[in-house]
């Protein structure tokens, strides 16, 4: 009898911890999404790197036409970036692992789009100058 008196003690301190873990985990992801929020609406000017080098810049908020802009490596690695208007993204590369195409079109400056074989960095960094 004592057995089901000790049960019946520790069962609301469980819904006591659930309650709290997920109200940290809501806070958390009310938090980032804040975040991601302020970097989607301050940086517009997208940078090309390729082998650690600046090689393309566009101010994405000006771009009125989508259009494509092709990078070539020095051992035949080939990558194809699509400018559209808020937006870029590696349409084609010759990597095999195609991880840069898959990752799609960025807008923020929170997720840069990474060839690592093609040795390609595409990246939102700022505010036009």
């Amino acid at each position: 009898m004592e057995k089901q008196h000790i049960e019946k003690r520790i069962v609301p301190w469980k819904i006591v911890i659930f309650s709290l873990a997920m109200t940290i985990v809501l806070g958390s992801l009310l938090a980032v999404w804040i975040i991601i929020s302020s970097f989607k609406t301050s940086n517009t000017v997208a940078k090309v790197y390729q082998e650690g080098k600046e090689i393309y810049s566009v101010d994405l908020s000006k771009v009125s036409k989508a259009y494509s802009y092709e990078i070539l490596g020095t051992h035949g690695e080939r990558n194809l970036l699509l400018v559209e208007p808020g937006q870029i993204s590696i349409k084609e590369a010759s990597c095999p692992d195609q991880v840069c195409v898959h990752t799609g079109a960025i807008d923020s400056g929170l997720i840069p789009i990474t060839c690592l074989p093609n040795k390609v960095i595409v990246r939102i960094e700022g505010t036009p100058d």
